[in-house]
């Protein structure tokens, strides 16, 4: 019996004359059912060239050649490539969904398999069809549903794997949960900044509804679907572009220029998400064909069941900047909507900041109001100004007792510095001098046997010691060192200077050891305890909290306490000091981490470049916006440019960090990145490997710093197609989550 396939058999059968097919199959093909199957082909393929191609659509041929080609493997019990089918999940015009499994290496895996239609029989398909699937690999976020597999069987089937979502779709869940607007607009920034890392892997969603959108019990949001509109439709040169009559995409959230045959470009994902949020808000499809504002769209039976609040609430809450978003998303123009889906959301982040938006015609009295509203408290402040001129005669004469305290203070601390250091410098030989870490355990031990040195002094030089620890990447030092210092101050009261500062520092080492809430917290208990004067103090609380919401992905926030920190500098330090320029850096980074690439490079390029011009140190500050702005380029594509910047920036951090530092770790982390970009992955896994090594010397085995490690490393194997190893390494992270505890923004990544 022959074993040749019906699709080898089909196409050898194809080439020759009909009047010789039948005796070519009498002699290859024993099967009769098989038979029946390539006689059913040849007969559609002989009608379809003997009618004009745009007369017939995919339904018309599928009758002429039957079904039973294309659906028998499609029930459930049977298999598509390595999956096994366990029920159907639903289907559409393009495709059918189903639960499948498949087991790797004894592991069984739960899958949401798409098996498309429409059968990819030709060359030039198939080759589409490899070239998408590639570039799905690579498209990793944590609200896009991950591509698994993909492939096509023997009988032409394409089928595409996904991760399995236990979710609900977007509208249910906002209903089911009775989300406010605020809930809402964040589940869209979501789903935005999703959009986003599509398009910056040159993947255009093209049918983003609500259908695509779902929702875990945990309120993560997961995209569907992306790509998979592209997989369908073949790269055809223009000769042969009339051949193609098939678009996938939904009418109701299709953009003009999608449903006339137009161009197909990112703004065609950011039309599909204006309607996505006007129906999300209102109950109702908002389009560009309807004359009405989004907020006139909405009457008193709008959706029972969709809208948070009554309909003249919700009327009042889409007037103005909401209006405007939805407007200027779902222009009928392309070129009049957002440039960019990320564009979508930061216009969304500034309305829920209380900032002016980008979608309002330009107003001074616009902007002003916005100020306003963002600062109710300056009547407030304005009133303490004036109360603080009454007592400040008082104030005068209790801070000049403080300052010879503090000079007192300080002289104590000076003494028993230097003799510590001269001590060591007296005692040994220069090859033999100790090094900081064994100073400062030195003088934690003299600290212990010393009885007579007052509570105040005690507690500067353990703080002082705190910082020389954290400085060096020895955070659980410099931790216990500033609880040892608050413990000596005893009953201080809290809004003292000094307990502030401690707290501050307390705050910085939990941020820097992963522990982002509890520095949160902290900062937050602190805020009652700094007043507007006290200006030092609180830029660094500013830039603990934008270092720590920028932790845990939150970047509207983070944003926000960066800019205050800059303006809050500006005003008191001027534009060229140390302070300002630091901040200035702070919000380019924050820009970075958003992957705001442009906007970045705006706020750190003229910093980094006075803080050379004013020959300030090369601190820690200033090496971390040097990492950013080289990630900045990386973003851009600029990979040579990254490259070199971060080539120089390891040399300075190798200059002044002894290793193993957790900056240099991070340094080789990102360096890494640009080469496995650039094509050099042998030297990527190398720095890759130094960086995760140095990171466990650092933190140990069970840090945030570890899951982003890991999970850069499994990307940068992916790419390079080492799978098996990119796996383990994904399996690394997520192991060091669970074991953790953690459910950051890095363990999404992971998963």
């Amino acid at each position: 019996m022959s074993t040749t396939s019906m699709r080898e058999l089909f196409e050898q059968a194809l080439a020759l004359p009909t009047a010789e097919r039948a005796p070519f199959l009498d002699l290859h093909c024993a099967d009769p059912k098989l038979r029946d199957q390539v006689e059913r082909l040849l007969a559609g393929a002989q009608s379809i060239r003997s009618d004009p191609p745009l007369q017939r659509d995919p339904a018309q041929w599928a009758i002429e050649i039957g079904e039973s080609a294309l659906t028998t493997t499609q029930a459930e019990g049977t298999s598509i490539g390595p999956f096994r089918i366990q029920a159907l999940l639903g289907e559409g015009g393009s495709a059918r969904v189903f639960r499948a499994s498949r087991t790797v290496e004894g592991v069984a895996q739960t899958v949401a398999l798409k098996v498309l239609r429409q059968g990819l029989w030709a060359e030039s398909a198939r080759s589409q069809f490899d070239r998408e699937r590639h570039a799905l690999v690579r498209l990793v976020h944590p609200n896009i549903a991950q591509f698994i597999d993909g492939g096509i069987s023997e009988l032409g089937e394409a089928y595409i794997a996904l991760e399995y979502v236990d979710g609900v779709q977007l509208l249910q869940y906002a209903r089911e949960q009775q989300l406010s607007f605020r809930e809402r607009l964040r589940l869209m920034i979501d789903v935005a900044h999703a959009v986003s890392a599509a398009h910056r892997s040159l993947i255009v969603h093209r049918d983003i509804k609500p259908g695509n959108v779902l929702v875990t019990g945990s309120g993560d949001v997961k995209l569907l679907d992306f790509g998979i509109a592209k997989l369908l439709e073949p790269e055809l040169d223009d000769s042969h572009r009339t051949l193609t009559q098939f678009r996938a995409f939904t009418p109701a959230y299709a953009a003009p220029e999608q449903r006339e045959g137009g161009a197909i470009t990112t703004a065609t994902d950011v039309y599909a998400l204006g309607v996505l949020l006007g129906e999300l808000l209102t109950g109702e499809r908002i389009t560009n064909e309807l004359s009405k504002t989004a907020s006139e769209q909405v009457i008193a039976k709008s959706a029972p069941g969709v809208l948070p609040t009554s309909a003249r609430l919700t009327r009042r809450w889409l007037r103005s900047d909401l209006d405007n978003i939805l407007l200027k998303a779902t222009a009928t123009l392309s070129e009049y909507r957002y440039e960019t889906a990320a564009a979508f959301a930061e216009d969304i982040e500034r309305l829920l900041a209380g900032q002016p938006v980008s979608a309002h015609p330009p107003s001074g009295w616009y902007r002003m109001r916005k100020f306003v509203g963002r600062h109710r408290g300056g009547v407030t402040a304005a009133i303490a100004v004036v109360l603080a001129v009454l007592s400040a005669l008082a104030v005068a004469i209790w801070q000049a007792d403080v300052a010879r305290q503090e000079a007192e203070r300080a002289r104590s601390v000076s003494q028993f510095l230097v003799g510590l250091f001269r001590a060591a410098e007296d005692r040994l030989p220069r090859n033999q001098r100790p090094t900081p870490d064994q100073l400062v355990e030195t003088a934690m031990t003299q600290l212990a046997v010393n009885r007579t040195m007052d509570s105040a002094t005690r507690a500067e030089i353990e703080s002082t010691l705190g910082e020389v620890s954290r400085l060096g990447a020895r955070y659980p030092e410099a931790l216990a060192l500033f609880r040892a210092a608050a413990s000596s101050l005893g009953k201080v009261p809290a809004a003292d200077p000094r307990v502030v500062r401690l707290r501050i520092g307390e705050a910085q080492v939990l941020q820097q050891l992963g522990k982002n809430d509890e520095a949160l917290a902290a900062i937050d208990a602190l805020n009652s305890s700094l007043d507007s004067q006290q200006t030092e103090l609180r830029i660094s609380a500013l830039a603990v909290e934008t270092a720590a919401n920028v932790s845990v992905a939150r970047y509207a926030q983070a944003l926000t306490a960066s800019r205050q920190r800059e303006q809050l500098a500006r005003a008191a330090r001027g534009q060229d000091h140390p302070d300002t320029l630091r901040a200035s850096m702070s919000v380019g980074v924050v820009l970075v981490t958003a992957e705001r690439f442009r906007e970045s490079l705006d706020e750190l390029n003229p910093a980094l470049l006075r803080w050379r011009e004013l020959s300030l140190p090369l601190d820690r500050d200033f090496m971390e916006a040097a990492g950013a702005q080289a990630n900045a380029l990386y973003g851009l594509s600029e990979l040579a440019d990254a490259e070199a910047r971060l080539r120089d920036l390891l040399a300075v951090q190798r200059s002044i960090y002894r290793e193993p530092h957790d900056e240099i770790a991070t340094t080789l982390r990102n360096y890494a990145a640009v080469l496995a970009g650039a094509g050099k992955s042998e030297q990527a896994v190398v720095m890759h490997r130094d960086s995760i090594a140095m990171l466990v010397a650092v933190y140990g085995m069970d840090h945030e710093q570890l899951v982003t490690g890991h999970t850069q490393f499994g990307i940068a194997l992916a790419s390079a197609y080492r799978l098996e190893e990119a796996e383990a390494e994904y399996l690394t992270a997520i192991a060091i989550c669970e074991r953790s505890g953690l459910f950051g923004i890095a363990c999404a990544r992971a998963r």
